[in-house]
């Protein structure tokens, strides 16, 4: 194990006695990876960031569909998760009872240290993150999205000078908003109603990141007809957050290559033919 900072991986990276380079992280840092990694034809694989949509159609259970939002955004982990599913896209005829639970179920969450098992959420991994995540609530409001849940620090004084964000929900988002299109990392999830599938499903493809996503529906036909148009890598369907002994990977500026799976061991193998004559 090898501590440092940027420049310390940077070494690694196009070190000759390096060969195989597995990187998780942000889109900016892959992308340095790659070029480094590249003067040497090195194999490389990606596992980078995401702006995940879980997609709720009008037949699904208003309370099991807001379950599957909260769960799909790792708040166990303050949001920080590559496929966390912070893009809400909830049909307009369930827009106001799945926002009301989702809305209790982010309120309901216990924030606080975490070496008290009965929290759900921890601190921000670090002051700079704190930031940026604030940022992007900022912006979110300045914006004219609705801030329905959170977006400040709780109220406990224990836990004043420590980097916790309450589980922060947005109505009102439109794709073009900043909190829609980057990824945040941290606990924020913006609900963007829908009518229209094929509007919907190219709001959910506009994005530069294919990392998840998540459709919530009884309809089979409907479901494997968006699992197939979505630009991911990974999809969920009524479930999410298991993918250990699968493949999984991103599409577009999510990654290249895939993990948790026996196709990840074999990338770090190579092949090599001895053709014989005895």
């Amino acid at each position: 194990m090898v501590a440092g900072d940027g420049l310390t991986g940077a070494e690694l990276v196009k070190h000759p006695l390096v060969t195989r380079i597995g990187f998780v992280g942000s889109v900016e840092t892959g992308r340095l990876v790659a070029k480094g990694a590249a003067d040497l034809l090195k194999r490389v694989t990606l596992e980078l960031g995401g702006k995940n949509p879980i997609i709720i159609f009008p037949d699904a259970d208003p309370k099991q569909a807001a379950i599957a939002a909260i769960k799909g955004m790792n708040m166990n982990r303050q949001g920080q998760s590559c496929s966390s599913t912070s893009r809400v896209f909830v049909h307009e005829s369930l827009h106001r009872p799945v926002l009301d639970e989702i809305v209790r179920l982010a309120n309901a969450l216990p924030v606080g240290f975490p070496w008290i098992e009965s929290n759900e959420l921890g601190p921000i991994v670090s002051a700079r993150q704190y930031e940026r995540i604030m940022g992007f609530i900022d912006s979110g409001r300045k914006e004219g999205a609705e801030l329905v849940a959170g977006g400040d620090k709780p109220k406990d004084p224990q836990l004043a000078g420590g980097f916790f964000i309450r589980p922060t929900v947005f109505d009102g988002v439109r794709q073009e908003m900043r909190i829609a299109r980057e990824e945040i990392f941290g606990p924020v999830m913006s609900v963007l109603p829908w009518s229209d599938s094929a509007d919907m499903l190219a709001q959910v493809n506009s994005v530069q990141y294919g990392l998840t996503a998540a459709i919530v529906t009884n309809r089979l036909d409907a479901a494997m007809q968006v699992a197939e148009q979505v630009e991911a890598g990974y999809v969920w369907i009524n479930s999410n957050g298991r993918y250990i002994g699968e493949p999984y990977g991103g599409w577009k500026q999510s990654g290249l290559g895939v993990e948790e799976c026996f196709e990840e061991l074999l990338s770090y193998t190579r092949v090599k033919n001895v053709n014989m004559r005895w």
